[in-house]
């Protein structure tokens, strides 16, 4: 029995951090895999609309990123997300479309660390907005 939203934003903005959460979760719940149409997908939505292309990486998703470059556990998704954000810490920067769909194959592998997953995450949030249709 569930309410139906408005549509209308009545609490806290999703933000980059809260959404990768959420993602994280789903993604150990359903063994890994992130359906498009959950609610996780929409929180990501929602985080990259709330920032804009704006956004700049921070000093703690750097140091993550940058954990996740050098690590020899890590694999190629992982690592090109990670490279993706750390060439963002200078403003003007985004992501390209081929690292937002490594970042997003991150995001959905079940086998990804944390600090992987918050570099994805991060380098999603910066992908330039989609052009209206």
């Amino acid at each position: 029995m569930g309410t139906k939203s408005s549509g209308k934003s009545t609490g806290t903005k999703m933000t980059p951090q809260a959404a990768s959460r959420v993602q994280s979760a789903t993604a150990k719940a359903s063994v890994g895999g992130v359906a498009k149409d959950t609610f996780a997908a929409r929180a990501q939505s929602a985080a990259a609309k709330n920032v804009g292309a704006g956004e700049v990486t921070g000093i703690r998703t750097a140091k993550a990123a940058s954990k996740t470059m050098s690590s020899k556990a890590t694999g190629a998704a992982s690592k090109s997300a990670a490279g993706s954000v750390l060439s963002q810490v200078a403003p003007k920067k985004v992501t390209s479309p081929t690292a937002a769909t490594k970042a997003s194959q991150t995001l959905r592998d079940g086998r990804t660390s944390a600090t992987s997953k918050a570099a994805a995450g991060s380098a999603l949030t910066q992908r330039p907005p989609a052009k209206k249709r």
